[in-house]
């Protein structure tokens, strides 16, 4: 195989080097000394390939042969118009040579429309799933060269599964994201919405070549889509650190001593086309890097290489300080360089320093500091590199204002005589520009505007001179002298066309307001336009026609001359000219002259709107693949955003300029866009421009993850606690509330054997709520987290007004693919409620001053859902929702003791405090509850009742959610299991302890307690310990009390019970899971002895065994090899397990006669024999609503048990509401 990088000549291949023939067939075209003989040997070639295609049978190696000389032949400029399909064909062979020369050939031949290319996608969509990375290279490169709308749909998808691939080589990442971006420069729609998070994603890619290409694309794809990749601003940030500050990088990317300058200049643009973040961490990390950046240009050196690096980074950093603009220390530094880097003998420097300067003027609040090098400015204009006198003109139009206008106007004007012919046109347009926006005097104004037009001459646009007309229409005072400077310019021997115009207009309007005056009468007026009339073309001999029939209006003294005139062209050649001349000169013999002055009558003010010269200027900047992130212009001109399409800042408070002046007034009218005088919208969108699709908004609440309600739904009650967990990741919540403040923690645990990379975490609110409920960011959790691993991330929340919806967070990870999860946050308007002390008295005189009407919301409601008898309305489970809603239940004031009053005051900071009343009338026996709520502020009482229904009419479960004796181990839900456990009439109940029973394990327990003073930072308090968890063995002791009502607590082993109908129960029991951390209780890390005893009827453990109804959520198998590999030995009756919620159900395992000597369920389970009873997916969506599931396994039933069968049960009852406990009937072997 040929080495990929060589060429199809390349030396380094063996199978090139040997094709002798095409060799000697270049060497032939090298020495041919005429066009004659070079035409003779391509065409007796050409026959030669001809022939030996149309005869057919060659190998692959003649093939590939035939169609480099076609590839030569055509390199060279000569017409090739056969062995088209040949070539294509060489993509399908297996030989890196031949495919390559194939895919050479068509990168070559074809182009995106051309017929042949539909032949060849499947060919490349075999390559691109292809374990062979060269061949994925040569088939992107193929789509990124050729690829047309058509291969572009066809196969995108394939090219993005290459990027975000695990198993991708980074070379091929690097690949795939260019070949991307070059579909989505051509056809933006290719580019799938929903890809967003993983792209963003391969930001944190440890190969900086990878983050290199995946920024391009980014890059590309934020400037058309802010809001769905918002993501890539933070990612950017920390990438950008993580180079600058901590140094992360290899050697092979330090060039010349500056890390990767490519990678930083690209993030520090792509942080450009947002806003400022409101996140404090945020910004910290970009101030943090920008700031290093400046410290690093200080240190002089004398190598160019590094001087060229080190200075692009500078710049694109000087860039971004000003795009954000909210560091002064940063803004006041960037200024005094900027006045160095000006004055530079390198012209690149003094380039790049006017365009930050420029850059600068755009956005900064005051001029003064680029005022103070005016004259240097000034002086660039003189600049013998002709692109540097470009951005001084820039700077220049852009630091204009009032003070200095006068000055620049005429340096331009004076510069204009000798300035290059390519930048005149420019020149005119902000002269023109600057003159009308600053013009204070009104002959200041004329003058220089007619100045302008009579020394640009050519260089005028129709744009300039029709602005003049439309301000000396719209202003009387400009009126008298524009007509008197116009007369003197048309009169002059050397006077421009332009000016005539100008000149022809201005006088049929308002040459009769000067017609008294020395050297302004008529017939001079009309001697300066007739003299004209001559050399002018037919479009200023128009406009003079008709300046001539007004005159015939308003000066009857000269109108035979004027007649005389109109006769003299309406006979000649030019229609247009022939049929005015005729027209006008029918109207002015008319008897009277009535419909003269109607049609002559004084033209109206034109309507006020921006001037065209604006759009007109914008014009002059090219468009490229980077959208601007300004314009030239000054703070004006970039107040508008529409005219960058990019987002503006704002939002953020800021230091150093005010924002209220990136909304000034727009110059010169309206700003509905910049209008010509025939009224035509210049800045309409093009009808041809691509509609984007908007991507989903992954971290709204509309993407909630299954399963998040139950960490919520405590958390809401509860200030600490596990908010979602699963079988990879841990997110868990520490919260504390102040006033209208609120802090909130939030950790996150690794729980998988593989590291987590590129964490991320995406807070969002709905729109309607992201007013009255703020955040800021103080620290975002690390982007790796080890196996076992711990980060957090911290969030200050402000509630400003009442809100109603809770904020969501997207956490993201790639653990191989991409993996995330959306959760609702346990803020909510309750949380910032403090409880109230209020005597009956005060209680009932605060509630008659509120009364009803808007501030009293009042709602009966029972329990919500299906009437299973699984949930019920307690008193206890009343009381402690209205307490975990932060009300002071107020006793003994109600004349009902069953009844609830709660006072307490809720905090906001722009609302202020509001009192809030509570009256909670429960019916226990109905299960029904009439709740009313009455606050100072209309808007509280409705939004605190339905956040409190929400949560009373769940009620409460009359079964533990857990198959684990306990969630938190707390004693009191132990006191709550017992007693359900006694409740229950049978004569013995056997229970099992499980990983979230701390107090069982004391070891674990210990540890738990060492985790919880490490996350405090100070040893908890032990005696706030001991009253949730009780004393060292209490637990235990409750357990062996409770022996006395049949419950059997049961630790590891095997135990033997006689039962009342004369049998024997063996029972092994275990409450051991495997884990890699061992962060929980009764858990194990390697391998763990099940010692089941022959004999044994029933295995009671917690976990399930490897390969039985051990599936996640997500599909993985985490169940114990050595549980199943005892079970398998021993065939007991029944296995009964829980532990994996998602692996509900019952399954009747048939085992192989034949038994390995160590068991796997790959192995010895007969899985055609083998019948699941039941499962998950049987329950459907709206669960069952029996309280149980029973079964019978005996002999004579359906599905018994025994002889060689082993019923398997999942009795997790934690998850979907449809989850039942199970009720089995087996039949055991007499004493």
């Amino acid at each position: 195989m040929s080495a990929p990088g060589s060429g199809f000549l390349g030396r380094s291949s063996s199978s090139n080097a040997n094709m002798r023939g095409l060799v000697q067939f270049i060497a032939d075209l090298r020495n041919a000394r005429a066009r004659e003989l070079e035409e003779k040997r391509i065409n007796k070639e050409l026959a030669n390939i001809r022939q030996k295609f149309k005869d057919g049978n060659l190998s692959g190696y003649h093939k590939k042969k035939y169609v480099c000389k076609l590839l030569y032949i055509y390199i060279l400029g000569w017409n090739v118009d056969f062995g088209h399909l040949e070539a294509v064909n060489l993509i399908s062979a297996q030989k890196y040579s031949e495919k390559q020369i194939g895919y050479l050939a068509m990168t070559l031949f074809l182009h995106e429309k051309h017929e042949l290319l539909h032949l060849v996608v499947n060919s490349i969509r075999k390559d691109l799933l292809d374990h062979n990375e060269l061949f994925n290279c040569l088939a992107l490169h193929a789509i990124a060269n050729v690829g047309g709308r058509e291969m572009g749909e066809a196969l995108s998808s394939e090219v993005h599964r290459l990027l975000i691939s695990p198993t991708s080589k980074s070379f091929v990442k690097k690949k795939a994201a260019l070949t991307l971006l070059r579909l989505y420069r051509k056809y933006p729609d290719i580019v799938s919405p929903q890809w967003a998070e993983r792209i963003i994603h391969l930001m944190d890619d440890a190969d900086l070549g990878v983050a290199l290409s995946v920024t391009s694309l980014v890059m590309a794809l934020a400037q058309d889509n802010l809001e769905g990749y918002k993501g890539a601003y933070a990612k950017a940030a920390a990438r950008l650190k993580r180079i600058i500050i901590d140094g992360e990088y290899t050697t092979d990317y330090l060039y010349y001593k500056v890390p990767c300058p490519w990678l930083q200049i690209k993030l520090l643009r792509l942080l450009q086309y947002f806003p400022p973040s409101d996140d404090t961490h945020v910004r910290e990390m970009i101030r943090e890097s920008l700031q290093r950046i400046l410290n690093l240009a200080m240190e002089a050196n004398k190598n160019v290489q590094q001087n060229n690096a080190q200075n692009a980074v500078l710049f694109e950093a000087i860039n971004l300080i000003i795009h954000l603009d909210t560091e002064h220390a940063l803004m006041k530094q960037i200024s005094s360089r900027l006045g160095r880097f000006i004055q530079s003998r390198e012209t690149n420097v003094r380039y790049l320093g006017l365009e930050a300067m420029t850059h600068l003027a755009a956005r900064t609040e005051t001029l003064i500091p680029i005022k103070q090098h005016q004259d240097i400015i000034l002086g660039s204009l003189k600049d013998r590199d002709i692109s540097v006198r470009r951005k001084g003109l820039d700077l220049l139009y852009s630091m204009c204002d009032a003070t200095n206008a006068r000055i620049i106007v005429g340096e331009l004007l004076h510069f204009l005589q000798n300035a290059d012919f390519a930048i005149r046109e420019e020149m005119v347009l902000k002269i023109a520009i600057l003159t009308e926006k600053y013009a204070t005097d009104v002959q200041w104004y004329v003058d220089i505007s007619l100045r302008l037009i009579a020394m640009a001459g050519d260089h005028v646009s129709d744009e300039v001179w029709q602005r003049v007309i439309q301000i000396v229409t719209n202003n009387e005072e400009l009126q008298v002298y524009a007509a008197q400077t116009a007369l003197q310019y048309v009169k002059s021997d050397h006077c421009h066309e332009t000016l005539v115009k100008i000149g022809a207009y201005i006088l049929g309007e308002f040459g009769h307001l000067v017609a008294d005056q020395t050297r302004c009468s008529p017939i001079e007026q009309f001697m300066a336009l007739q003299g004209k009339l001559s050399g002018c073309s037919p479009s200023t001999r128009a406009m003079i026609l008709s300046c001539f029939i007004k005159f015939v209006n308003l000066f009857p003294e000269i109108k035979p001359q004027l007649l005389h005139t109109f006769e003299v062209y309406s006979h000649t050649l030019d229609s247009e000219m022939q049929q005015r001349a005729c027209e006008y000169l029918t109207l002015a013999n008319l008897p009277t002259d009535d419909l003269l002055r109607t049609v002559c009558d004084e033209m109206p003010p034109f309507p006020e709107r921006e001037s065209a010269l604006l759009s007109r200027l914008h014009q002059k900047h090219a468009n490229t693949s980077d959208r601007r992130t300004w314009v030239v212009g000054g703070k004006d001109a970039n107040a508008d955003g529409t005219e960058l399409g990019m987002a503006k800042p704002g939002g953020l408070k800021r230091t150093f300029s005010s924002a209220a002046a990136m909304n000034g007034g727009k110059a010169n009218g309206n700003a509905n866009g910049a209008n010509d005088l025939a009224g035509l919208d210049m800045n309409a969108p093009s009808p041809s421009e691509p509609k984007m699709l908007k991507a989903p908004n992954l971290a709204s609440a509309a993407h909630l993850s299954p399963g998040w309600e139950k960490g919520f739904n405590k958390l809401i009650l509860r200030s600490d606690g596990i908010l979602y967990e699963d079988g990879q990741v841990q997110v868990g919540v520490r919260s504390e509330y102040r006033g209208q403040m609120a802090c909130l923690i939030t950790y996150f645990s690794n729980k998988s054997p593989s590291p987590m990379t590129s964490f991320t975490t995406t807070l969002d609110l709905d729109e309607s709520e992201k007013s009255k409920l703020t955040w800021d960011v103080k620290g975002l959790p690390d982007s790796t987290i080890a196996p076992g691993g711990q980060t957090q991330q911290v969030v200050m929340f402000e509630s400003k007004r009442i809100f109603e919806k809770s904020p969501t967070v997207r956490i993201s990870y790639l653990a191989g693919a991409l993996q995330a999860v959306t959760l609702k946050l346990p803020v909510a308007a309750h949380k910032f409620m403090d409880p109230a002390d209020l005597s009956a008295e005060d209680f009932f005189k605060r509630w008659k001053q509120i009364g009803a009407g808007p501030r009293e919301a009042q709602e009966i409601f029972g329990l919500a859902g299906p009437k299973n008898n699984t949930r019920e309305i307690t008193e206890k489970f009343v009381i402690n929702t209205v307490e975990g809603f932060r009300w002071r239940v107020l006793d003994m004031v109600d004349p009902n003791p069953k009844n609830i009053v709660g006072a307490s005051v809720l905090h906001t900071s722009e609302g202020g405090k509001f009192g809030c009343l509570l009256r909670l009338e429960p019916n226990y026996s109905t299960q029904m509850i009439r709740m009313t709520i009455r606050a100072t502020d209309d808007s509280v009482p409705t939004i605190m009742l339905k956040l409190m229904q929400e949560r009373l009419s769940q009620g409460i479960s009359t079964v533990p959610e857990y198959l684990d004796l306990t969630e938190h181990s707390k004693l009191d839900e132990l006191r709550t299991t017992i007693q359900l456990l006694k409740d229950i009439q049978a004569p013995l109940k056997l229970i099992v302890a499980g990983n979230h029973d701390f107090t069982l394990d004391e070891s674990a327990f210990e540890k738990k307690l060492a985790e919880a003073d490490r996350i405090a930072g100070e040893p908890i308090d032990r005696g706030l310990v001991r009253d949730q968890f009780g004393h060292p063995g209490e637990a235990q002791r409750l357990l062996e009390d409770a022996a006395e009502d049949g419950i059997a607590f049961l630790r590891e082993g095997t135990y033997s019970f006689s039962l009342q109908n004369g049998a024997r129960l063996k029972v092994y029991a275990s409450p051991y899971t495997p884990s890699n951390d061992g962060n929980w209780a009764f858990q194990y890390t390697g391998e763990h002895s099940f010692d089941i005893e022959p004999s044994t009827s029933v295995v009671m453990t917690h976990g399930p065994p490897h390969g039985i109804l051990d599936r996640t959520e997500d599909r993985k198998r985490i169940g114990c090899p050595g549980l199943f590999e005892a079970v398998a030995k021993k065939k007991p009756l029944v296995h009964c397990f829980g532990h994996v919620h998602h692996g509900w159900g019952a399954k009747l395992v048939s085992w192989r006669k034949q038994m390995t000597e160590k068991p796997s369920h790959f192995t010895d389970v007969d899985n055609e024999a083998s019948i699941v009873i039941d499962s998950l997916a049987s329950l459907g969506d709206g669960g069952d609503e029996r309280q149980f599931r029973q079964t019978s396994h005996c002999s004579g039933d359906e599905y018994p048990a025994g002889d060689g069968k082993t019923l398997f049960v999942n009795a997790s009852i934690m998850g979907d509401e449809g989850q039942m406990p199970w009720g089995m009937d087996i039949e055991l072997p007499p004493i």
